[in-house]
């Protein structure tokens, strides 16, 4: 009970923190709670106000890991310092840090969204639980690129939970990624979701393969690769996906482009 309790207070205390970390961000605009899903687990980082941060990783399986310290933003960088992993002290380190917008920071390489303040407690107390940050309906059967409209995972294997949204223009290409978790207690949902959408596309809506194609992709996890012809003329879209027992991952790039079929 005792820990019970000394956990509550340690969850009120970093909302807390976090609610007056939110309400300064204006002046720092990386202040406040950024999270990441992948197709493994969730990453949140608090960058708080006071110059103080947490970092949290929770991965499907495996153990947890919590660095806190202290850290410092300048240019193109974050300089952590008086760093604790998992109870133990650690050195200083200084990793690469930008802005992409105000909903968005790359940390390290690692595009993270910014939780909304109505949000944080409820991802802070679940960190693994199923959440959609926004900018994508979780019921559409469509995914849309500029014309291009693409039939989604919903449309050809019902519901699924999409736990996180990037969208950017980079060099002219456009970019979208979209990340489901599939039911964690059966290992084979993923890989039946790709095999039947791996079929639908090439069979439906003229996708080709830009790897070698055997049928019912193996329960492991596996990297596919495919392009159509886009609806803007001297365009292609081209879809990678990236999936193992735990979810999928779906990047979609539209750019200059042509496409040859055999």
């Amino acid at each position: 009970m005792k820990k019970l309790v000394t956990l509550a207070l340690c969850l009120l205390m970093l909302l807390s923190l976090l609610s007056v970390c939110q309400a300064e961000a204006a002046g720092n605009p990386w202040v406040g709670l950024w999270r990441n899903a992948y197709i493994s687990g969730t990453s949140l980082y608090s960058l708080n106000a006071d110059g103080t941060f947490h970092f949290r990783v929770f991965p499907a399986t495996g153990q947890n890991q919590v660095v806190t310290g202290k850290y410092k933003v300048s240019s193109d960088q974050i300089t952590m310092s008086d760093r604790v992993y998992n109870g133990e002290k650690i050195g200083e380190t200084t990793i690469p840090f930008g802005m992409i917008d105000g909903n968005t920071v790359v940390i390290n390489g690692e595009r993270c969204r910014r939780v909304p303040e109505k949000d944080a407690s409820a991802v802070l107390a679940n960190p693994t639980a199923p959440y959609n940050p926004g900018g994508i309906d979780a019921a559409a059967e469509y995914y849309t690129l500029g014309k291009d409209r693409i039939p989604s995972v919903l449309k050809v294997v019902g519901n699924r939970n999409i736990v996180n949204f990037d969208t950017e223009i980079a060099n002219g290409t456009m970019v979208m990624v979209i990340v489901y978790w599939t039911d964690w207690a059966d290992p084979t949902q993923a890989a039946n979701d790709m095999a039947k959408y791996f079929q639908y596309l090439l069979a439906l809506d003229d996708f080709i393969p830009l790897k070698s194609f055997d049928g019912l992709p193996y329960e492991g996890g596996v990297e596919m690769s495919f392009a159509k012809d886009s609806a803007d003329e001297g365009n292609i879209v081209i879809l990678d996906i990236d999936y193992n027992s735990k979810g999928y991952s779906l990047m979609f790039r539209k750019g200059e482009g042509k496409l040859t079929r055999n």
